[in-house]
């Protein structure tokens, strides 16, 4: 187990996490009322999952789409107190004209996250309310569920310190340290939680967390759609990294990830956990943000061992100064971390040790000295990430998997696998941003999803349920007057 940094006192830049549940409990149950989960199944789209039966679970498969709201209702609707959700108050005429990334996501607010540039996959202009109201999403009831369950499987892995920071250097100094430890944990334990990644999208510079990086292979083979190590049976159950010999097909047990990361023929897997309040997996419409969510990922850890992002696009942007000194405090508390009991916690809790890992004396001390700004120490993390994937983006396996759990149990309702598509994830992106640059307006949900508008906490002022209703009301007059002039047609 690694010793990560957690920071104990307020500094200006935001921090954000991309987990905790996907969907609020209402909109889960909508979506399952309306759509069956198929069990050990796969889809159109090449997504393959398996799911744990519930005797108890009954299927609704008769859909009732929630009515959209009267053509009548006027439009000054809009025009109230913010006290609630419902009564979201109308921007003033600046914000009109400016784009939600000038409004939202401009310095000195906090930069564009993972979770910005997926969460409107579910409706944009649901995400342009929450946006208007909050300025980012509130964590409902079941997300918290979710939080403790991520931070309880994290806890598993790492071990967290509390560091004061004294310039605004030092926490971003903090956060690539992280990740330094987090490598280093997917190197001699096989399996590393909540890393933090950084990507560019559009020009603009995007955060997120992964939930997990791991030798481990989905169990799900996709019927030979991958190659090499992707192909190979998992033997189900174990908690072991598996794979298949080369010699005689038989499953081999490597109970050390050193062993496995030394043949240099390993794939790293990537994984999301997302909680749910229901015993079943999402449908395939309430799966898409998870969907684009792991794909990112993959392509943000692909340019970060290709070695493509510079620090000085984050120091830019949140404005540092990449050659600062870390503060004295800061390295300080750091350099204490080489203590006799916090190593011994954290090698009883990881027993594949190693004598570069946090061994007395070597480490963190010389890495902090060597590196003691913000330039250094990330060319110094570049390093650590070309040690983790040896063979280039070529370590990084295409196959995404997403984990289902129960958000107020933890146990695992299912998972769902698929493979990464680059052409698809960059459509998506190239959508979405014209809507963050104010390209154009924001899109409710077509006709065939309106049944996720009766779990909205915007049903009553949104103006795109409204538009649409007129539209509809519109094209029914239109129609009986086509009849009325041609009685003989139907």
């Amino acid at each position: 187990m690694s010793i990560l940094l957690k920071l104990s006192n307020k500094v200006t830049e935001d921090s954000s996490s991309d987990y905790g549940s996907d969907l609020s409990s209402d909109e889960e149950h909508i979506i399952e009322c309306l759509i069956a989960s198929i069990t050990g199944s796969n889809d159109s789209n090449g997504t393959f999952y398996t799911q744990k039966k519930d005797k108890n679970d009954q299927k609704n498969t008769s859909p009732n789409l929630y009515p959209l709201a009267p053509f009548e209702k006027k439009a000054d609707s809009l025009d109230t107190t913010n006290e609630s959700p419902k009564s979201l108050s109308k921007p003033d005429s600046d914000s009109n004209t400016r784009s939600p990334l000038r409004r939202f996501r401009s310095r000195p607010r906090k930069g564009l996250t993972v979770t910005d540039l997926v969460t409107p996959a579910w409706c944009e202009v649901k995400y342009w309310y929450i946006l208007s109201k909050h300025g980012e999403q509130k964590q409902s009831l079941a997300m918290q569920q979710g939080t403790r369950v991520h931070e309880k499987l994290e806890s598993e892995v790492h071990t967290f310190v509390p560091i004061r920071v004294q310039i605004k250097e030092d926490k971003l100094g903090l956060r690539i340290w992280n990740v330094i430890q987090g490598l280093r944990a997917l190197r001699e334990c096989g399996r590393t939680r909540e890393l933090q990644v950084w990507g560019i999208v559009d020009g603009q510079l995007v955060g997120g967390k992964i939930d997990e990086l791991s030798y481990q292979c989905p169990e799900m083979d996709l019927n030979g759609q991958t190659s090499g190590l992707e192909s190979d049976e998992i033997k189900k159950g174990s908690n072991n990294i598996h794979r298949l010999s080369s010699n005689d097909n038989e499953i081999v047990s490597l109970e050390d990830p050193r062993e496995y990361f030394s043949s240099q023929n390993h794939k790293i897997y990537i994984c999301d956990v997302k909680t749910r309040t229901v015993q079943r997996l999402p449908s395939e419409i309430g799966f898409r943000p998870t969907k684009y969510q792991l794909m990112l990922y993959h392509r943000f850890i692909s340019n970060l061992v290709a070695g493509k992002l510079d620090i000085h696009l984050l120091t830019t942007h949140y404005k540092l100064d990449p050659e600062r000194t870390f503060s004295d405090s800061f390295l300080a508390q750091v350099c204490s971390l080489d203590e006799p009991s916090l190593e011994t916690h954290q090698q009883n809790k990881c027993s594949q040790t190693s004598d570069n890992f946090n061994s007395r004396g070597q480490e963190p001390l010389p890495i902090l000295i060597a590196n003691n700004n913000l330039s250094s120490l990330w060319n110094f993390m570049l390093s650590e990430f070309q040690k983790t994937f040896p063979r280039g983006t070529a370590s990084l396996s295409d196959l995404l998997k997403a984990e289902f759990r129960s958000n107020k149990l933890g146990n695992i309702i299912g998972t769902k696998t698929f493979l990464m598509n680059d052409v698809d994830l960059t459509e998506y992106l190239n959508y979405c941003m014209q809507w963050w640059k104010g390209e154009r307006a924001p899109q409710g949900v077509p006709a065939n999803e309106v049944y996720k508008c009766k779990s909205c906490d915007f049903v009553e002022i949104c103006e795109w349920r409204l538009q649409k209703a007129e539209e509809d009301r519109t094209n029914f007059i239109l129609k009986r007057e086509a009849l009325n002039l041609n009685p003989g047609k139907n």
